[in-house]
């Protein structure tokens, strides 16, 4: 028993935890870690577990029998399935019986040795399976394995079971036609067995990792452990885990699909890359009148579903605290393919705007408190969303075709800023507000989705860039260190590729630095005489940069930085 400032804590009988459980025959105190300690020790009366606060009620009794309503149940009958009590073993020669204290026992132990064969033998044998097709996809493209990132997405909705169901039955599987699909449409040339066979170990590996998680559980919920019912001796998931006609089929697929004898090899830290085109850009016709007419302009560059495209988006007052918008898209030529005025009003202030396009080529742009869509096609502007109490500061498209957007509330007489971070569809919809799980994020300012899942968020007061999971807890933080007289580490903008690779743009210093999936420095590109106004990934896997040179002129410069 220990004590804080006069309150008694009733403790574990085996750690120092507080207690939540006790036993009612041993007269224990016991916390959730221990009871599978506790119940698995042999005694001549058994144990029976409850809640500390039932210890006195009728739930710390064990279950009454149903036909002598006197007597407690103290054996469980293999034939009937059921438990009885002493004076049923004389009513009925017909029950095979045993004690519910060794069958409690017996479940016990075959929920540890199923951890242990999860754990100690299965995990590393995947791990290494896992291993040998990163390399195997390494050595062969120079990419990493995203098969595991794309199926993570999918597979937390499902039971273990039905994880195992899809991968072992013989018609065809959705699951795998869906990230076939999404490879092809990425451009990955992997061969289909190689493919399929990360999917099956991949998915392999989530069940492995899921099970551990439920037995671990199971280990803890005294109501489990001392619910009476007899358990097969090997769970069938686990045969087909361990199942050896599997290994060897993963052997063959990886024999065969060995890499050529002059492939290429693609190391790890690359040198830094030169531009393999350098295309100047003139400024539009509007822009150039930006002095008589307008009052700031924003440039993006955007290329992952279609051909480049450099978009300027412009301000004009509208009178009072109001102002509309001058739009511009030019081609990698410099040629304009559209240019439209809008009709919607916004708030007057300094200008901010975000753009993003969709897989299906919808371009998206967001100004103060209105979501747009842009349709060149039809040569067209409309407004999708006008908010109330909210403003955008930031959003993207992610790679599962929904919205991630950093909003910033509308608090005009408070100097204090209020941030939010919502998933969206592509009108811009609010389907989940992801609440901060953490102390390190004050200003939010923008934000990309990762390949697992995960979301990188640029923190505008401290210079970080924070990784948090889909719920908001935060999983590592990156801040680049340099010399101790070196300039301060001014993060402008960020970019994450379908391969897990992290793209910082350092304002301070003009350069860019590719970090890989940990943020282990890849390579680092310097921008001499031009700052970034935006970059994007292309349909090729390739960095487009969109830069603005000391003459006040505009170049895109593109780099091959996958293939060196």
């Amino acid at each position: 028993m220990s004590s804080s400032e006069g309150v008694m804590v009733k403790l574990c009988k085996y750690c120092p935890n507080p207690l939540r459980l006790y036993c009612t025959i041993c007269d224990s105190g016991l916390c959730s870690s221990c009871v599978a300690r506790h119940l698995g020790t042999e005694t001549d009366r058994g144990h029976y577990v409850c809640f500390y606060r039932d210890r006195m009620s009728a739930k710390s009794i064990g279950k009454y029998c149903r036909k002598h309503a006197a007597n407690i149940c103290d054996y469980f009958c293999i034939s009937c399935f059921k438990k009885v009590c002493f004076e049923c073993l004389n009513d009925e020669l017909r029950h095979t019986t045993m004690s519910i204290q060794a069958l409690m026992r017996q479940n016990l132990k075959q929920v540890q040795d199923d951890m242990q064969i999860l754990s100690r033998d299965l995990t590393p044998k995947y791990d290494a399976i896992i291993e040998e097709i990163d390399s195997k996809i390494a050595s062969q493209t120079g990419k990493i394995n995203m098969v595991p990132y794309i199926l993570e997405r999918s597979l937390n909705i499902l039971s273990p079971s039905r994880l195992f169901f899809y991968e072992c039955r013989k018609s065809p599987n959705h699951i795998l036609d869906e990230i076939e699909a999404y490879l092809r449409r990425v451009g990955s040339m992997l061969p289909p067995e190689l493919i399929s066979i990360s999917f099956r170990v991949a998915l392999r590996k989530h069940i492995i990792e899921r099970m551990l998680e439920k037995l671990a559980k199971r280990l803890m919920n005294h109501r489990f452990l001392q619910k009476s019912r007899l358990r097969s001796k090997r769970c069938l998931i686990l045969t087909k885990l361990s199942d050896s006609d599997f290994f060897e089929e993963v052997k063959s697929v990886l024999g065969a699909t060995n890499m050529a004898k002059n492939a290429k090899h693609h190391p790890k830290r690359l040198p830094p890359p030169k531009p393999e085109t350098v295309s100047p850009l003139d400024r539009s016709e509007k822009e150039e009148a930006i002095d008589d007419v307008y009052n700031n302009s924003s440039h993006f560059v955007v290329g992952n579903n279609g051909p480049v495209l450099v978009i300027t988006v412009l301000a004009f007052a509208h009178g009072g605290n109001s102002r509309m918008h001058g739009i511009v898209f030019q081609n990698a030529h410099g040629e304009v393919v559209f240019d439209a005025v809008t009709e919607t009003i916004t708030q007057r202030g300094s200008l901010h705007c975000v753009v993003t396009s969709t897989s299906d080529r919808r371009h998206l742009l967001a100004a103060s408190d209105v979501l747009m869509e842009i349709n060149l096609m039809e040569k067209s502007i409309k407004t999708i969303r006008k908010q109330d109490k909210w403003k955008y500061v930031d959003m993207t498209c992610t790679f599962s075709g929904f919205l991630l957007v950093i909003e910033e509330g509308k608090q005009l007489q408070s100097h204090q800023q209020d941030y939010r971070v919502t998933r969206c569809d592509l009108n811009g919809n609010i389907l989940q507000e992801i609440d901060f799980v953490t102390e390190s994020l004050y200003y939010p300012f923008k934000i990309q989705e990762r390949i697992n899942g995960d979301m990188s968020v640029l923190d505008k007061s401290n210079g970080n860039v924070l990784v948090l999971n889909a719920s908001g807890r935060e999983e590592q933080s990156y801040c680049a260190h340099y010399a101790e007289n070196a300039p301060e580490f001014l993060p402008n903008l960020i970019l994450c590729d379908k391969f897990g690779n992290t793209i910082i743009y350092d304002k301070q210093r003009s350069m860019i630095q590719i970090t890989g999936k940990d943020f282990g420095n890849v390579c680092k590109i310097q921008l001499k005489k031009s700052s970034l106004l935006g970059f994007c990934i292309d349909i090729d896997d390739r960095l487009v940069c969109l830069c603005r040179c000391k003459d006040s002129g505009f170049e895109i410069r593109i780099y091959n930085y996958m293939n060196m």
